[in-house]
């Protein structure tokens, strides 16, 4: 899924993207409540944003040579795991089993000991329109940057985990990383199936 089409939060514009803010640690012990529902999270995270801190976010292709680097605002970031916000800034985009909409939200999920992120999506009135996962080796957090390497493997799960598309299968296999890097191709195979795993039990980041 990966493309340029994300600006931020705020107003100040920088790689097509804009400043986020990050929020206090009260907070996000609420957001991590599995008894706290989508919206309220999303009002918990528009009422907290209120000191500005960015970090540039670089989504790496490398079979298309390609490296798709924005500014998100920032949630939470530790060297283990980080969560951010960018906002869609492109025309409607229609890939049939979603709609990307002018102002659409992304809350990004990226891990440093797992082999995918996860992108939470929202209209731009808080509405869940799904989660777009994308299968990659593990990201590479710094105080600053985000790092990730697509793996051309992806996963949709619609808004309420019902249904679940699988992605850009034969663009994987034909990478043929099963010979030239099989502990890799093995990680990738397994992270879509945690992933699918996760979106059934609706564990985090699935909470509904």
């Amino acid at each position: 899924m990966y493309g340029s089409g994300f600006v931020a939060c705020c107003d100040a514009v920088i790689c097509e993207n804009v400043a986020g803010a990050a929020i206090t640690g009260e907070t996000l012990v609420a957001l991590d409540d599995p008894d706290v529902s989508n919206t309220s999270r999303v009002c918990l995270l528009c009422d907290a944003m209120s000191s500005q801190r960015s970090m540039t976010v670089k989504l790496v292709k490398p079979e298309k040579n390609q490296v798709v680097t924005y500014c998100a605002g920032v949630i939470r970031a530790t060297p283990e795991y980080a969560l951010v916000r960018a906002v869609w800034d492109h025309p409607r985009l229609d890939l049939g089993y979603v709609t990307f909409e002018p102002g659409d939200v992304f809350f990004e999920h990226f891990y440093a000991d797992r082999w995918y992120n996860v992108f939470e999506l929202r209209s731009a009135t808080g509405m869940l329109k799904g989660w777009y996962c994308n299968v990659t080796r593990p990201a590479i957090i710094s105080s600053e940057t985000i790092i990730s390497e697509d793996l051309d493997l992806d996963l949709f799960v619609s808004a309420e985990r019902d249904h679940m598309v699988r992605l850009d299968v034969e663009e994987f296999e034909a990478r043929g990383l099963a010979q030239r890097d099989p502990h890799a191709y093995a990680a990738a195979r397994a992270a879509l199936e945690e992933l699918e795993r996760l979106a059934c039990a609706g564990a985090p980041p699935f909470c509904v």
